[in-house]
């Protein structure tokens, strides 16, 4: 739809769920989690609806994968696959010329990955720590930090276009709000102070 909300049109039109829509850098085609093949495999097209493409579907046939995101050159996307069992990060060519590799392996869930403007690493949420907290780590799977570090429940990361800060949502406060903190996970802020709950954060552009 228009950024007004007016003219929605739809893109998929199926008996599937279809979830996790994002745009690819370059605005030219849309990822997303569909359940046609009976579990979610992870999706593209373009902008339009056409060409649709299954990149997931012939790889983890057992597994659900979700949260597709792209990287800023759009050669890659990462996701989050149940492929060993539980939730872990992995990324698959743009092309599925390759299958998905593995960045994360930890008996935790690993969801929700975010690029780095540069694409040098990546962000997402884990309960690892026996809560969800934001970590992020190279975009190899190395090095992964605890940005977060909060007793309460940390979800939906993601880079500012200049990639200084990291918006995420909490319930730390009691209820669900938006966060935003420094990239190195210093000085989070509340900035929707909203008794609703609010999730979903993204940057503009």
């Amino acid at each position: 739809m228009n950024c007004d909300g007016t003219d929605p049109a739809n893109l998929t039109t199926s008996a599937a769920n279809n979830k996790d829509a994002t745009w690819s850098p370059d605005g030219a085609r849309i990822a997303f989690a569909s359940s046609a093949s009976g579990n979610y495999d992870i999706c593209k097209m373009y902008a339009d609806g056409s060409f649709r493409t299954n990149l997931t579907g012939c790889w983890g046939a057992a597994s659900h994968d979700i949260n597709p995101s792209w990287s800023p050159d759009t050669t890659e996307i990462a996701f989050a696959s149940e492929f060993y069992g539980n939730f872990d990060i992995f990324v698959v060519d743009n092309k599925a010329e390759d299958d998905p590799f593995a960045l994360t392996d930890d008996p935790e869930d690993d969801q929700e990955p975010s690029w780095s403007p540069d694409g040098s690493k990546l962000v997402f949420s884990t309960d690892r720590d026996g809560n969800f907290e934001i970590y992020v780590m190279n975009s190899d799977g190395t090095g992964p930090q605890n940005l977060s570090a909060n007793s309460g429940d940390d979800r939906e990361p993601c880079f500012s276009p200049d990639g200084s800060k990291i918006v995420f949502s909490s319930n730390r406060d009691g209820n669900w709000e938006i966060y935003v903190m420094n990239q190195d996970g210093s000085d989070p802020k509340n900035i929707s102070n909203n008794p609703a709950t609010d999730r979903m954060p993204q940057f503009g552009k």
